[in-house]
């Protein structure tokens, strides 16, 4: 059962004295003898409701009846030296019980947390029109150096667990789901080509040909930009063309997982040659006005097994996931 306000605990207990005496003491008329010596009965402690129901609203009315909190339930408890220990037990089972309260707290935060993610790429996924499925990882990294052979929980072995032990293997196993979607969402052409704002002059689909002033299907996406201005990949990929081509002018084109690849065209400057591989983000050429153009620009496209779809769909993803 998890705590919903520690800090009304530490306080309840703090009002308590827990650190000191654990409750109020009413004692019984006594008298002195003649050295000045107190005798008569001994005073008792009455036990503290603020405790009692600290605990109890917070942790659960079983918890006062656990280990270490007995000593709350017996109104004739001494205050004599000997008691020390049982107030120290009790102290410590205190700490305890709200450290056992933290814990399950942040770890049942933490499997909300890997749950939503996995759950969110997901529909990341949906919203590409690909079904979700995670990146194999096979990059070396020579400071996470670890590995040996892969032995998983069986659901035989999962009973055995301990109630810890197995939300530990729910929030790694979510997390572990969340980050190889992560990854192969990635593969995706998600980022912008040019950094920036820059004014979208013409949109994916029908549009008034800007030559011959007629109805026309425009395939991509045009960038206003400066002459120069450097144009970047949307994803990692192979250069497969990186040359005129066309009513295109200067063009590169690279090809993607997931059968896609993406155009960049008008370039005034192609900065790389077909064959090359290049990552998100890698300076592919620079804007220009090359082939059948009006102006500086960039058209962007994105194919998917060689036809034309909306780059908007993959923008509007990497708005959420490719900062």
């Amino acid at each position: 059962m998890l705590i919903e306000n520690v800090d009304n605990v530490v306080l309840a207990l703090g009002e308590a004295d827990i650190t000191g005496s654990l409750a109020n003491t009413n004692s019984t008329p006594s008298a002195q003898s003649d050295n000045g010596e107190t005798v008569g009965e001994q005073a008792e402690v009455e036990p503290s409701n603020t405790i009692r129901l600290a605990f109890a609203s917070q942790f659960g009315p079983q918890t006062v009846s656990r280990p270490g909190f007995d000593v709350l339930q017996d109104p004739d408890l001494p205050t004599n030296p000997q008691n020390r220990a049982d107030r120290d037990l009790l102290r410590l089972a205190t700490a305890q019980s709200i450290l056992e309260a933290e814990q399950f707290k942040t770890l049942n935060r933490l499997e909300r947390h890997a749950e939503a993610a996995a759950a969110q790429i997901a529909r990341a996924f949906s919203q590409l029109g690909f079904e979700p499925r995670e990146a194999s990882i096979e990059q070396e990294n020579d400071a996470d150096a670890v590995g040996g052979p892969l032995i998983q929980i069986s659901p035989q072995v999962l009973p055995t667990l301990s109630s810890f032990e197995r939300q530990m293997h729910r929030i790694t196993t979510q997390s572990a789901k969340a980050v190889g979607l992560y990854q192969a969402l990635l593969t995706f052409p998600l980022r912008n080509p040019l950094k920036g704002n820059h004014v979208v002059t013409s949109r994916f689909g029908p549009r008034v040909d800007p030559f011959r002033r007629t109805p026309a299907h425009h395939s991509g996406i045009d960038y206003r930009a400066d002459r120069g201005t450097a144009v970047r990949a949307t994803a990692d990929g192979t250069v497969i063309m990186a040359q005129r081509n066309a009513g295109y002018g200067r063009m590169v084109e690279v090809a993607h997982e997931n059968g896609i690849s993406t155009r960049y065209a008008h370039l005034s400057r192609i900065s790389v040659k077909q064959g090359d591989v290049v990552q998100a983000g890698d300076i592919i050429g620079r804007v220009g006005s090359t082939g059948r153009s009006t102006g500086p620009h960039l058209h962007y496209e994105t194919r998917l097994n060689g036809n034309a779809i909306n780059p908007l769909r993959f923008l509007k993803v990497g708005e959420v996931f490719a900062r």
